[in-house]
C-alpha cells in the first residue's frame, strides 16, 4: 500500500512541477510578445496579429494559475480591510458578507448554466 501511496505522489508532484512550468513559460512568451509590440510600435512598425498571439499564453497562463490555487487550496484574495481596520466583529461581518455575495453569485452563474445547457440540448 506505501508503494502505490508513493507513487501517487511522486506522480502528483511531477504533475505540479510540469504545470508550474508551463505557467512560467507562458508568462516569458506573454512577456516577450509584449516586449516585441512595444519595440516594433516605437519604432513605428506595428506588426498584424500580434494581439491575436497575445490571447493564447493569456488564457494559459489563467488556467494554470486557477489550477495552481485550486491544488494550493487557495484563492486570489486581496484582503484590505485587514490592514485598515482592526476590530474582529466588523472583519467577520465583512466576511460574511463577502461569503453570502460569493453563494449568491455561484447560484445565479448555476441557474444560468443549467438555462443554457437546457437551450443548448434544444438546437
Amino acid at each position: 500500500m506505501s508503494n502505490k501511496s508513493d507513487f501517487l505522489k511522486k506522480t502528483s508532484s511531477a504533475l505540479i512541477l510540469i504545470q508550474k512550468s508551463i505557467g512560467i513559460l507562458m508568462l516569458l512568451i506573454l512577456l516577450f510578445l509584449v516586449f516585441i509590440q512595444v519595440i516594433l510600435r516605437a519604432m513605428n512598425l506595428p506588426l498584424m496579429g500580434i494581439e491575436e498571439l497575445l490571447i493564447l499564453p493569456t488564457i494559459w497562463v489563467y488556467m494554470i494559475g486557477s489550477a495552481n490555487a485550486s491544488e494550493e487550496r487557495n484563492h486570489i484574495s486581496v484582503d484590505i480591510l485587514e490592514v485598515f481596520l482592526s476590530n474582529k466583529t466588523i472583519l467577520t461581518i465583512f466576511s460574511v458578507i463577502r461569503t453570502f455575495v460569493s453563494l449568491t453569485i455561484g447560484i445565479v452563474l448555476t441557474y444560468w448554466l443549467f438555462g443554457f445547457f437546457n437551450r443548448s440540448l434544444m438546437l
